[in-house]
């Protein structure tokens, strides 16, 4: 009797352990089939995460090209203007002047060829309604007060030095008489100019 029970609780618990071992190997399958389905998850949200970083850096290397060749446009034309007699007159006139003398370089630097659209954000201010006559007339003045400007830099004032002094002035001093040269604070401080005392 006591066999029989034996040899029947035995077989009981072996069946019990065999099920047990089938739902822990099934739930070890579920388990690394989810896993490797996260993985693969990952990678490709990983993969999409770097293609778009990498489509981001080529528009933004693209919009800094386009950003310093209209900046060398800029430049080089304010530059060619400051070396020229620029009728001391209404700001309409100076405008015909600039007209006159670098059509083609005007209308090409203000066409930038830079697509915003490109983008995604679209925070970006639309200037497309503002007219020419507004950016030439700012090019006017500018080429007056600051012959030259360069990397977006507004905080570089012009003043001015002689061929034979130590220090820089203003456009209005006096001590400038018919010799004056152009140039940024920054640099005049560079060259050890100081201020001048009369006209600062």
């Amino acid at each position: 009797m006591i066999e029989e029970l034996k040899e029947y609780f035995q077989d009981y618990l072996e069946k019990k352990f065999e099920k047990i071992s089938i739902k822990l190997q099934d739930l070890q399958q579920q388990f690394f089939q989810h896993k490797k389905e996260q993985e693969i998850n990952i990678i490709e949200h990983k993969e999409k995460m770097l293609a778009n970083y990498y489509k981001l850096e080529n528009q933004f290397q693209s919009l800094l090209k386009d950003i310093n060749i209209t900046q060398k446009q800029a430049d080089e034309i304010i530059e060619k203007i400051s070396k020229k007699l620029v009728p001391a007159c209404n700001p309409q006139k100076q405008i015909s002047f600039i007209q006159s003398v670098y059509p083609q370089q005007v209308q090409s630097t203000f066409q930038s060829n830079i697509n915003l659209k490109d983008f995604n954000n679209n925070n970006f201010y639309d200037y497309s309604h503002k007219t020419a006559d507004k950016t030439i007339q700012n090019i006017a003045i500018q080429s007056i007060v600051h012959p030259k400007v360069s990397n977006f830099d507004e905080s570089q004032n012009i003043v001015f030095i002689t061929k034979s002094g130590v220090k820089y002035h203003n456009a209005q001093c006096n001590y400038l008489n018919n010799s004056k040269t152009p140039l940024t604070i920054r640099e005049a401080l560079k060259r050890g100019f100081t201020s001048c005392q009369r006209c600062s």
